[in-house]
């Protein structure tokens, strides 16, 4: 089984087109960009009919046109700030800090998922808990570990500690 890193979201950054999809898909995967999470957060609520927001917000195929729309609608930067990416078998998708996504599955499969945070990144999860989890999430459990920042912190604690023996 071949596997494929996605980097949707990097190839966005740099004004790439995303790369095509080679497998058949069995899930699809949203991206907002950070800097419109609120917006979308608010019109999950509002036009989506989601109560909570982004808390809890599972897509299904009937939003999906009305995300695409919002993404053209609040572009940034001159490009989309909804993404999508087809995942298929053996595929690795990978979420940048501070990026909400969610994911829908199109066929019944079976996924394995982790948190890898890289110490290098430690000022990028502060600053995405500060300005994107903790305000749209409102002070909900979730919003305590979105991004895992505790555990980041306490390792590079740790590190820090080690290097000044």
């Amino acid at each position: 089984m071949c596997c494929q890193v996605s980097t949707l979201t990097s190839e966005w950054l740099q004004g790439k087109a995303p790369s095509i999809q080679r497998t058949s898909p069995l899930a699809i995967w949203w991206f907002v960009h950070p800097h419109v999470a609120r917006e979308f957060a608010e019109f999950v609520k509002d036009t989506l009919g989601h109560a909570k927001g982004l808390a809890d917000f599972k897509p299904e195929a009937k939003h999906f046109v009305a995300m695409w729309k919002f993404g053209d609608e609040h572009r940034f930067e001159g490009r989309s700030s909804v993404l999508s990416h087809y995942q298929g078998a053996g595929d690795i998708v990978r979420v940048p800090p501070g990026w909400p996504h969610a994911v829908c599955n199109l066929a019944n499969c079976c996924k394995l998922a982790w948190d890898y945070y890289d110490i290098q990144q430690l000022s990028n999860y502060v600053v995405a808990h500060r300005d994107v989890a903790s305000p749209l999430f409102h002070g909900a459990e979730i919003a305590d570990d979105y991004m895992a920042v505790g555990p980041v912190l306490n390792a590079a604690i740790v590190k820090a500690c080690r290097k000044l023996k």
